[in-house]
């Protein structure tokens, strides 16, 4: 072969020999070839004699050719690219390397290897790093990595070093969640609606008591929030022009519209004078009390000006004529506050909630009261907000209740039956802080059982010891005292049960705070399954707000745990059926259309219900238009019937939704009624709440209208 013009290889030859053997051969015939390897000739027999010709110049000898190197005369030194695909047989040969790599030193990466320029990984980078087994040292920089640990949670410094950077913690935590160990998950995305809560898989958890939503753990989200039976003995607890009359002395005393409370915009507002006076504001209470009694009183607060001042629970009403009352000191400041304060009463009267002692030139708002007779207060409620809730009479002029609350899950609990490995994962907010008064003392944040206490597992609560306490068959196995978290905290708790290897763990916030080893059978004949309370929902509840609720087939370990806490995203199921909503049209269930109060008299025929109450809304971004109509009515003369109906409108004429009315009558009390499903085809029109009678004599009145989501029109946490 010749390449470059040098001859590569040996010549295709019959004899390869020296000159002195080839030319002793016998037999030869004419044309045979050869090649003399110790003179290094080519040789071409004529019949008769060997004619022997030198070889070309440059030809490699036998030595030569497989010499490569800078002491080979026929071959320059040899790169090999990083691109190049041929492969270098080296079979029994030695390759040596300038400056080749210790094994410690190319395991080295940093400054101190002389091998590796120090490397930078990038924040946004959505590459795991594998550092099984390794430690890792971070300098102070700002890279938003997490270290979790301890895991015994006693030690200052991490007994060990794990990135959990938020990027790859959410990739953990989504990963999590899958379609082969993941068993039911509660969450953003899931629908909702006053009677059930909904996972992607149509699992359904049945709401029982009232619907009462919250904001979530994360922006945009939602959660429900379950809480014991109740009683508001304001009055008018966000007054109304129609209700009872807030009780005021001194200064100029008007309701209000306000924003930044958690319900509602109208306010009771008393603007003190120049003149130096005991300007006071009151909550239309006016309820019997008796020796002994603790009450509660919950309201929001702010002012013009920073100002102390004095709650007053007075015994007897109006605030001029208190014969005897308990006070309280508060700062109201501008921006608006909660207050909550406990009394306990020494005389037996009449109670009357009173803010007293205001500077003057000051002005003070007042919202969302709350009066129970309890020892600790509970979130903000009147009879109209929906699901749950009711007026004991008038609305706005009598108490309110609402009804206890929790999640029932028994219709699935059979999947964790003779489940030997579990894991609970809750992002739950208390409603109390710890070392404060609960409603309960076993305040339950799930429950699953079978027919005994012997195939039980729970966690809950214990306020008389600052607790988290987990029941598993028979008895309290794990007891973690000493919680310190306050009141609307949001807290990770994650229980990992494993009935193969007796080791039951819990924690808080990514860190164990208690284990048990304990050898016992997983739970069998599992038949109750509850969120916020005891097993059957007939106590426990104590205003434990639930964000997410997932639960695996597996035991996560401490790390998966960790890292799970520290993505602080919500998990995504990745073995659902139904994809998550996207709901763009409003995030409670409830959307207002008609709120205030709307009076016709001897009006047989339907009528606009007050003046210019239109919405106009597009249901294209809807995934579904499937929906009821909800009003509160009341009629005068419980003989006849009140109306109500929502209808649109067709350049001009008010058509009816079909399915639409709702009527009262049997009672002169104002009456929640509610549609069948209605359905509200895509597109923007505008709406309108209309109203009759059936009896021209008699009068009809609406105090609010809304469109609520039904379980299959998926508006969601």
């Amino acid at each position: 072969m010749i390449h470059d013009g040098r001859v590569l290889g040996l010549p295709l030859v019959d004899y390869t020999d020296t000159k002195s053997n080839i030319e002793a051969l016998p037999s030869l015939e004419a044309g045979m070839t050869a090649f003399a390897s110790d003179t290094g000739q080519f040789g071409y027999y004529d019949g008769t004699d060997w004619q022997w010709f030198n070889a070309p110049d440059g030809y490699l000898t036998e030595a030569e050719h497989t010499a490569i190197g800078d002491n080979s005369p026929h071959h320059a030194p040899v790169t090999l690219g990083t691109g190049s695909d041929p492969a270098l047989s080296l079979s029994g040969q030695e390759l040596t390397l300038a400056d080749v790599l210790t094994p410690s030193e190319h395991s080295a990466i940093g400054n101190s290897s002389p091998h590796h320029a120090p490397i930078t990984l990038d924040a946004d980078a959505e590459t795991i790093l594998d550092v099984t087994g390794q430690e890792i040292g971070l300098d102070t920089q700002a890279v938003g990595t997490v270290l979790a640990g301890p895991l015994s949670g006693a030690a200052d410094e991490p007994t060990f070093k794990h990135i959990v950077h938020p990027m790859i913690a959410d990739g953990v935590g989504r990963q999590l969640f899958t379609a082969s160990d993941g068993l039911l998950l509660l969450g953003p995305g899931c629908p909702c609606a006053p009677t059930a809560w909904r996972t992607l898989r149509g699992q359904t958890a049945t709401l029982v008591g009232a619907f009462n939503r919250v904001p979530g753990r994360w922006p945009g989200t939602q959660a429900l929030r379950f809480e014991p039976a109740a009683t508001n003995y304001a009055k008018n607890p966000r007054p109304d022009n129609s209700g009872a009359a807030w009780p005021a002395y001194n200064g100029t005393h008007a309701y209000v519209q306000a924003d930044g409370i958690p319900v509602g915009t109208t306010v009771g507002q008393i603007a003190a004078g120049a003149s130096s006076a005991n300007y006071k504001i009151g909550c239309a209470v006016d309820v019997p009390v008796l020796i002994g009694e603790i009450w509660t009183i919950t309201f929001w607060a702010r002012a013009t000006m920073q100002d102390s001042t004095s709650v007053y629970w007075q015994r007897y009403g109006p605030p001029n004529d208190a014969l005897s009352s308990y006070s309280s000191s508060i700062i109201i400041t501008p921006q608006w506050q909660k207050f909550t304060r406990s009394v306990t009463i020494t005389q037996n009267g009449n109670g009357q909630l009173v803010l007293t002692a205001i500077d003057s030139g000051n002005t003070v708002q007042v919202a969302n009261v709350n009066v129970e007779k309890s020892a600790y207060g509970t979130s903000y409620l009147d009879g109209d907000l929906g699901y749950g809730y009711a007026w004991t009479g008038t609305p706005h002029a009598s108490t309110s209740t609402r009804a206890a609350s929790y999640a029932s899950l028994d219709a699935h609990a059979g999947i964790l039956s003779g489940l030997n490995t579990v894991t609970h994962s809750l992002r739950v907010q208390a409603s109390y802080a710890a070392g404060s008064t609960w409603p309960t003392d076993t305040a339950y944040i799930f429950d699953l059982r079978g027919d005994d206490d012997n195939n039980r597992l729970a966690l809950l609560f214990d306020p008389t010891s600052d607790s988290f306490r987990v029941y598993i068959n028979g008895a309290y196995r794990i007891t973690a005292t000493g919680q310190t978290f306050a009141a609307m905290d949001w807290l990770h708790l994650v229980l990992t049960v494993n009935y193969t290897t007796d080791v039951y763990t819990l924690y808080l916030n990514g860190v164990v705070i208690g284990s048990d080893t304990t050898s016992l059978s997983a739970p069998s004949g599992l038949a109750y399954w509850v969120l916020g309370a005891l097993y059957d929902g007939s106590a426990g509840q104590s205003g434990w707000a639930f964000a997410e609720y997932a639960v695996l087939d597996r035991a996560l370990s401490a790390e998966e745990v960790a890292a799970l806490y520290a993505s602080d995203k919500p998990l995504a199921d990745a073995g659902a059926f139904t994809l998550p909503v996207n709901n763009l049209g409003p995030l409670d269930a409830r959307w207002p259309v008609a709120t205030g109060t709307f009076t016709h008299t001897g009006d047989t025929s339907y009528a606009e219900a007050g003046s210019n109450v239109e919405s106009r809304f597009g249901w294209g971004t809807w995934v579904s238009g499937k929906l009821q109509f909800e009003a509160v009515l009341q009629i005068s003369n419980a003989a006849y019937t009140g109306y109500a109906k929502l209808q649109w409108d067709n350049s001009g004429t008010w058509i009816d939704v079909p399915g639409s009315e709702v009527s009262v009558s049997g009672t002169t009390n104002a009456t929640l009624v509610r549609s069948g499903v209605i359905y509200l085809s895509p597109g923007e029109r505008t709406y309108r709440v209309a109203i009759k009678t059936s009896n021209s004599g008699e009068t009809v009145t609406l105090y609010k209208a809304s469109l609520i989501c039904t379980p299959g029109g998926l508006s969601t946490l």
